[in-house]
Parts: structure tokens; sequence; C-alpha cells
């Protein structure tokens, strides 16, 4: 997962994997949308206590040295699931998908948080809907389509890409 935050999420999803599975937590403490140091480490061993394989790193995902990490942790294996719920920004959640998506095997799914494009998401700089609005592929969306929140997946494969900002 790209954006752990207060681990919820993550703590779902290590419950639905498989016990050998890989269970990786991407997340940067004190950024826009993350949390303090306290908080982080009180997360992680709360999660731990449950699931001692969930590794955790604290980086950004933009960078080139936490994408290397996640390698070195799947060492030549692939994601099932990648689940981008970091930085809402565009640019943000555009980089996480160009850096991260090559690392879901074929046919594995890349989930999004807070799809729901509105004036109240892109009032809190939530530019995650109009990031999906550019994907194309085969998508399955759960979303009310009101005022935030919503979940859409995409399965990586050849039909996958991001369309052209400049194309209809």
């Amino acid at each position: 997962e790209i954006g752990t935050n207060r681990g919820g999420m993550f703590y779902l999803l290590c419950s639905i994997s498989s016990p050998n599975g890989i269970k990786i937590s991407l997340d940067l403490p004190h950024s826009i949308f993350g949390n303090n140091d306290f908080v982080v480490e009180a997360r992680n061993a709360q999660i731990n206590k449950t699931f001692k394989e969930a590794k955790f790193i604290n980086g950004d995902s933009r960078k080139k040295e936490s994408k290397d990490q996640v390698k070195n942790i799947l060492q030549g294996e692939k994601l099932d699931l990648l689940f981008i719920d970091g930085d809402h920004r565009y640019d943000s959640v555009s980089s996480d998908w160009e850096m991260y998506k090559d690392l879901v095997k074929d046919n594995g799914f890349i989930v999004f948080h807070d799809i729901n494009d509105s004036e109240r998401a892109r009032a809190k700089k939530c530019e995650v809907g109009i990031f999906w609005k550019d994907l194309k592929g085969t998508k399955i969306e759960f979303n009310e389509k009101k005022y935030w929140a919503g979940i859409g997946i995409i399965i990586n494969n050849e039909k996958m890409m991001k369309k052209d900002k400049n194309s209809s």
C-alpha cells in the first residue's frame, strides 16, 4: 500500500492476503496526508502484533530510493495488488502509478482510493478522480459519486494505459 496513514486499510489488506504473502506499507510521515512519528510507530507495532511479516517503509513514494526498498523486499516477486492512497495531487498519483505499476503481476490489481471527482475533492487538492478519468483499461468502480471517496480498480494488463491529457 502507498499511503498507509493510520493503517486501517493496510490491516484489512494484510487480513485478506495469503499468510505467506508479501505485505508492504510505503508511507510518508509529516506529509500533507501523513501522521507524526509517534502515530506511525504505534500503528506499525499494532499491525505487527498480528502480521509479523508486514514491512514498513517510511519514505516518499516518488523517490527512486523508496521504489528500490520495495523491490528489495519483493526480491523479484510481483504484487497481486497495489493500493494507491498517498499524496492525492494529480502529479503525485500519476507518479505512483508510473513508478509502481511494473511491480504488479499480469492481471493483478491496482486500486485507487478517493476516485470521486467533485468540487469538494478538488477544494481539498484531491485530484485522484481527475487522474482516474485519464486511465484506460479494464476498470471497476465502487463510487456513489457524491462528495468524496470512491474506490477504483484497474486490472494490470496490456489494455491499461494513461490517456494523453490533450486527447479526448
